[in-house]
C-alpha cells in the first residue's frame, strides 16, 4: 500500500480528498481499501486459528482500524513527501506488530517497576 501510495501520490491524495465530498469517488476510494481490508482480515482470522494472535482479536474490526490507520499516515506523510514508503513501512509495521502481537507481561515491567 505504501509503495503504491509513494509512487502516485498525487493522484492518491486527490482521489482521497475528493473522496470526503464525491459520492463515486468516495465509492470508488472505500472500495480499493476495503480489499486491503478484507485481505488483512483473512490473514487475521488465519493467524487467529492458528494461535498466532489472541483469542479476543477480532479479525474485521482489528483490520478496518489498522488499515485505515495506514491509509491515513500514507496521506499525511507520503503525499507530503515527509517520509519515505520505507520510512513508514518501518514505523506502521513496528504498530502493527504491537497491536496483534503483544508481549505477555513479565513481572517487574511496566507500572509494577515504577513504584
Amino acid at each position: 500500500m505504501a509503495e503504491l501510495y509513494e509512487r502516485h501520490a498525487s493522484l492518491l491524495r486527490a482521489a482521497t480528498e475528493v473522496s470526503t465530498y464525491d459520492d463515486e469517488v468516495r465509492v470508488f476510494w472505500r472500495g480499493i481499501v476495503e480489499r486491503f481490508i478484507e485481505a488483512t482480515a483473512a490473514d487475521l482470522r488465519g493467524e487467529r486459528s492458528r494461535g498466532g494472535v489472541p483469542r479476543g482479536l477480532e479479525p474485521q474490526s482489528t483490520a478496518e482500524s489498522l488499515v485505515w490507520m495506514a491509509e491515513r499516515c500514507c496521506y499525511i506523510y507520503l503525499a507530503s513527501g515527509e517520509r519515505s514508503a520505507h520510512e513508514l513501512v518501518g514505523l506502521l509495521g513496528a504498530t502493527w506488530t504491537a497491536a496483534l502481537y503483544p508481549a505477555p507481561a513479565r513481572r517487574g515491567e511496566g507500572r509494577d517497576r515504577e513504584r
